[in-house]
């Protein structure tokens, strides 16, 4: 018998091919039937397929099973009713083993048509990706092909895992390098690096995705899946402990409220973080009695809170009852209380406080590197605001060491650190200084698919600073006209006014000069 980490690979001989190696083949009348033609016509076994699953033979038959059960339990649908076309069973490999026996492989543009055919007729494809910050799936080109194929045709697409990589990735999170790891499942997708049995096949395919989508714009659309799916683990996880507040605890869902909100900041959609600050906010103030700490917490979330409503254009944002520190304050009250004299222009306020929130965080143990960082770049921020350009260069390079000798480069920390230390080298009129930092910043958000979020929208207008510095007009048109759509999308009204007319002062250079008048 097979253990429950059999592969596909493990029972296509046994399994696959020896349910209907007695068989006739219904569709050419020879010997050897498929796996689906081969079981009968029980409702509860065969049926016409409504989904299509995406996947790789090195996917064990658990974590397959398990992914469509779980799968059935999100559509809230009967298990025995849903019907899924996978290849192992669907294609006939006792064909496909005699045309490898002759040294002879299913042509591509027949393995395509099959493909094409069943994405175009099924129109729901279950694309199933483990582990969660590495997918396998990914590494595949025919997988990367059928995903492909369905944004192509604009198909829909749903990526699933096992509830262990589900259970995997929320832990992960809370861990001091969990944000460094959830980055890196992004800037890790990579068309490219994926691999064929057949060579011929991979050559085709790439050829295919890069004439027709390109392969950063392909790695883009995946990444902007695998978000959504990091987000819908939190939505599930978080509507299943609000339901079961007495068994999880009220401290669970306001940690689940935060993250999403951090979350949602981060991949640019500042209105949804608001929203769960003010419901972790209004359960806190319900529930203060239950959870340890509550007036810490609730300075916590206002701060957030804050700096949302200010991002969003906010002429009153919310505040602490008392601005006052207490000693126990931690690295990231620091941090804040900086940021909030920074917007009320008090530079040597917040110089004092970030020299504080530095301290404490070189200081604990483990160490947030992440938050260190963000510590040295205000720190560059406020010394740019109090004219001390080179100490702001200084503090900004070191921000920029840090995030390289720590591999948080491919994270929106790392993209925000270059592009500061491209409008400080702008300062000192380092144009190519600049550049460099920008381009940069430019490829950590390509990477980590947040070029249509906020951080990428800051980075497009870096970018028409420097194109404009360089008596590029168009092309300061079209990376402030990015900036503005990426601050739209996001709620940021006065930041894509700000984008629009840069575009606009810029367009207007592009314009040629209108002959003078005999």
């Amino acid at each position: 018998g097979f253990g429950s980490d059999a592969s596909v690979h493990d029972i296509e001989e046994r399994i696959v091919r020896g349910q209907g190696k007695d068989i006739s083949c219904p569709v050419d009348g020879l010997p050897g039937a498929s796996y689906a033609n081969s079981v009968g016509e029980d409702p509860d076994d065969i049926g016409v397929a409504d989904f299509m699953l995406s996947y790789t033979w090195q996917y064990s038959m658990k974590d397959i099973s398990d992914t469509l059960v779980a799968f059935c339990k999100s559509a809230r649908a009967n298990p025995t009713r849903i019907y899924v076309w996978m290849c192992f069973s669907c294609v006939n490999q006792h064909r496909v083993k005699e045309e490898a026996l002759k040294n002879k492989t299913i042509p591509f543009d027949a393995f395509r048509e099959t493909f094409r055919e069943r994405v175009d007729n099924i129109g729901h494809i279950i694309a199933m990706m483990s582990p969660w910050h590495s997918p396998g799936y990914l590494k595949r080109v025919w997988c990367n092909f059928e995903l492909h194929t369905a944004l192509e045709h604009q198909k829909e697409i749903t990526i699933m895992m096992p509830p262990l990589e589900r259970d995997d990735f929320l832990s992960c999170l809370r861990e001091p390098t969990g944000y460094k790891k959830f980055w890196a499942a992004f800037a890790n997708i990579d068309i490219e690096n994926a691999n064929a049995s057949v060579a011929v096949d991979k050559d085709n395919i790439l050829n295919i995705i890069r004439e027709r989508t390109g392969y950063k714009d392909f790695n883009s659309k995946v990444g902007r899946y695998l978000q959504q799916w990091a987000i819908d683990q939190y939505v599930e996880s978080l509507e299943t402990c609000r339901c079961n507040m007495a068994k999880y605890g009220v401290r669970q869902v306001l940690d689940l409220h935060n993250d999403l909100a951090d979350l949602f900041k981060q991949i640019g959609k500042p209105r949804q973080a608001l929203k769960h600050i003010e419901d972790a906010l209004q359960l806190l103030d319900s529930k203060a009695s239950d959870v340890d700490g509550a007036a810490q917490l609730r300075d916590v979330f206002v701060d957030n809170l804050s700096r949302l409503q200010r991002s969003l254009g906010s002429a009153d944002p919310v505040k602490r009852a008392s601005s006052d520190l207490s000693e126990q304050a931690d690295a990231g009250a620091w941090n804040h209380k900086a940021c909030d004299m920074l917007e009320e222009k008090d530079f040597q306020g917040a110089i004092v406080a970030l020299s504080k929130a530095e301290m404490l965080a070189k200081a604990a143990e483990p160490r947030d590197d992440t938050l260190l960082a963000q510590v040295m770049l205000n720190q560059g921020v406020c010394l740019t605001k109090l004219g001390n350009i080179h100490g702001a260069k200084e503090a900004m390079e070191a921000s920029a060491a840090l995030v390289r000798e720590t591999g948080l480069v491919d994270t929106p920390t790392g993209a925000e650190v270059f592009r500061n230390l491209c409008a400080v080298n702008l300062e000192l009129d380092d144009l190519p200084g600049a550049e460099e930092a920008i381009l940069t910043a430019i490829a950590v958000c390509q990477r980590t698919c947040t070029t249509d979020a906020a951080i990428g929208g800051n980075v497009h207008r870096n970018h028409a600073a420097v194109l404009w510095e360089k008596r590029d007009a168009l092309g300061a048109f079209e990376a402030a006209t990015k900036a503005a759509k990426c601050f739209t999308s996001g709620g940021l009204d006065q930041l894509a006014s700000e984008a629009s007319d840069l575009a606009a002062k810029a367009k207007a250079r592009c314009r040629p000069k209108k002959k003078a008048s005999d």
